[in-house]
């Protein structure tokens, strides 16, 4: 019986069902998200979790198919754990008949896989864990040096935005703005519209409040700071850089080792695993 449960979701009919729901629940998803933006914006500037306790689950008529999409992606996730496990598993039952070099140029695919699956539960928890502003809650505003408080007791100056402005057929709109900004140990930088400031942990993004548009021509107008703590950015660097050693590693020894035994990937044909 558990036999027969592993090779069910371990199964490539599994991993194709779960992927074609998933495809129709984006489109629906990406048609309710236009319908409703009043509702879905907020997500931008939320954790998941806070979204889904103050938007999510009042609006159950327009956001059940993102929940239903959250549970087929996580079953697509042990669908995927289980497959590399199987995959892993039949190859170091065969390590001894085949070679360390051909052991392990087959299951660099596999282990690729693995990566992509920890790439994506890094971005999974950047929504759930860590620190999004809301809006507003971090401004600079012309004329004054605005103090805040950021998670983990660290204070943050930030002063008034110095904006360029376009010559020309364009004149009065806003070129570049950029603002100082002074944290509680002594660390002074700037931040720029387009050039997000990484420090202390936090990432800051410099964006104009209210309507772009609909600003007077060489007005410099306040600038809202959307601050985030991103914990899996770390986790999402380092399997991205493991990902580029594995997929040189399985490019130049698949090489050799087609080249060597003659036979394309030295897979034998009766082998369908996933």
């Amino acid at each position: 019986m558990g036999n027969r449960i592993w090779k069910f979701l371990a199964g490539v009919n599994l991993t194709l069902w779960l992927l074609w729901a998933a495809i129709a629940l984006m489109l629906v998803g990406g048609l309710g998200v236009k319908a409703n933006k009043a509702v879905f914006d907020p997500l931008n500037r939320m954790l998941l979790q806070d979204w889904l306790r103050e938007w999510g689950a009042g609006n159950l008529d327009k956001t059940w198919w993102l929940l239903l999409l959250a549970l087929v992606l996580f079953l697509l996730g042990i669908n995927t754990a289980c497959c590399i496990l199987d995959r892993l598993a039949y190859h170091w039952n065969r390590r001894n008949s085949t070679g360390t070099r051909t052991f392990l140029v087959r299951v660099t695919p596999t282990l690729i896989h693995a990566c992509f699956g920890i790439i994506l539960a890094g971005h999974f928890a950047s929504m759930c864990v860590g620190f999004r502003s809301r809006s507003m809650e971090f401004v600079s505003r012309p004329g004054e040096t605005t103090h805040y408080t950021l998670p983990g007791g660290l204070e943050m100056a930030v002063g008034e935005p110095q904006c360029e402005f376009f010559p020309g057929p364009f004149a009065g709109s806003i070129r570049q703005c950029r603002a100082d900004i002074v944290f509680g140990t002594g660390e002074r930088r700037q931040i720029e519209i387009g050039r997000p400031l990484h420090s202390n942990g936090f990432q800051i993004y410099m964006m104009q409040a209210g309507s772009p548009g609909k600003t007077a021509p060489y007005v410099t107008p306040q600038f809202e700071l959307l601050v985030k703590s991103d914990p899996g950015l770390g986790l999402i660097m380092a399997c991205f850089f493991i990902l580029i050693l594995l997929t040189l590693f399985y490019y130049g020894a698949g090489k050799s080792h087609r080249m060597t035994t003659g036979a394309g990937t030295g897979e034998p044909p009766s082998d369908t695993r996933p």
